[in-house]
């Protein structure tokens, strides 16, 4: 059985009430503590509208506010919040510090093509500090609205696409490329007419000199190659067929480079006289598009007569200086 004197029971009962109190205020630290730790975090999702028509759009917003140094995660948003719901576009997340808290914002914008009120659901979101906490907002309720229809009217046809008005920036980019198709179409008509004026020297240029001169030095040339014994017989007669057109075209003034061998042949019918010629050019000509166009593989003694008739065709057509051109 334990005494005490007055005294000493009221500094009992001070130091009693002291401890007790100390415990109190420690109790009442922790609770005020975690309620402002809790407070600091807050996230939210709300909508422009509530209520659209179908097949408009609305914005979503999605919101947290937190703490320097506390990590927030956004929910991951997919194509679709529900079935009917769908999302057209998700924006990055902004972010704006007010002293010492953040605020972290998305915007999304939704659509729905069937009418109907329906839930979006809470958005999760990831709160990581000393752990990884997950946060809730509240789910939202979403109106799609028909359009009225006015079944007392008659039916009116679907009216056409509208164009859209033209811009600034479009009417001033149409003309550049005006102004860009133009200058090419000058550049282009300059440079083909120096080019044809050019062309036009050169062949006055190449005109001076007697055509026969020139094919003659052209089929001498092609003698000293001997293609067709390196087994380019192919080549060979190419080269021989062009030598030859080149000279009629040069010499008789027709366009034998365009023309096929039966073309060539019908137009100087009334030119040469002599029949020998004529074959003799028909045979160059013929084994030329058999080689050419027909894979024809000639004999040696074919490139050979080929080559000689030729020269024979030019020389013996040749239009001497100061010799009139008459009939051959």
């Amino acid at each position: 059985m334990i005494c005490l004197k007055e005294g000493g029971l009221n500094m009992y009962i001070l130091q009693h009430n002291n401890k007790l109190i100390f415990f109190n205020l420690i109790v009442l630290f922790t609770i005020l503590s975690f309620s402002v730790k809790a407070q600091d975090i807050v996230v939210s999702a709300s909508l422009n509208t509530n209520k659209i028509k179908i097949g408009k759009q609305a914005q979503l917003s999605l919101k947290a506010t937190a703490a320097k140094g506390i990590q927030v995660v956004f929910p991951e948003v997919k194509d679709t919040l529900t079935e009917k719901i769908e999302v057209v576009n998700v924006g990055k997340v902004d972010t704006l510090q007010a002293g010492n808290q953040f605020t972290y914002k998305r915007e999304i914008i939704i659509t729905a093509f069937d009418s109907g009120y329906f839930a979006i659901p809470p958005f999760k979101f990831q709160i990581k500090n000393d752990s990884t906490k997950q946060f809730e907002t509240e789910a939202l309720l979403f109106a799609v609205q028909t359009i009225p229809v006015d079944t007392t009217l008659a039916i009116k046809s679907i009216k056409a696409p509208m164009d859209p008005a033209w811009s600034i920036f479009e009417i001033q980019k149409e003309i550049l490329i005006g102004f860009v198709g133009l200058l090419a179409v000058i550049v282009i008509v300059y440079f083909l007419m120096r080019k044809k004026k050019v062309e036009t020297v050169l062949d006055e240029q190449i005109i001076k000199r007697p055509a026969h001169e020139i094919a003659i030095e052209a089929l001498t040339e092609l003698r000293t190659q001997k293609l067709w014994q390196q087994g380019r017989a192919k080549e060979f007669h190419i080269i021989i067929s062009d030598i030859v057109r080149t000279y009629i075209e040069q010499r008789f003034s027709i366009g034998a480079m365009e023309m096929t061998s039966d073309e060539i042949l019908k137009s100087l019918r009334l030119i040469l006289t002599n029949q020998q010629l004529k074959i003799k050019l028909s045979s160059v000509l013929i084994l030329s598009d058999m080689v050419k166009f027909a894979k024809e593989n000639p004999l040696p003694n074919e490139n050979e007569l080929s080559w000689e008739y030729a020269m024979a065709f030019v020389k013996e057509t040749a239009l001497v200086k100061h010799e009139k051109e008459e009939k051959i």
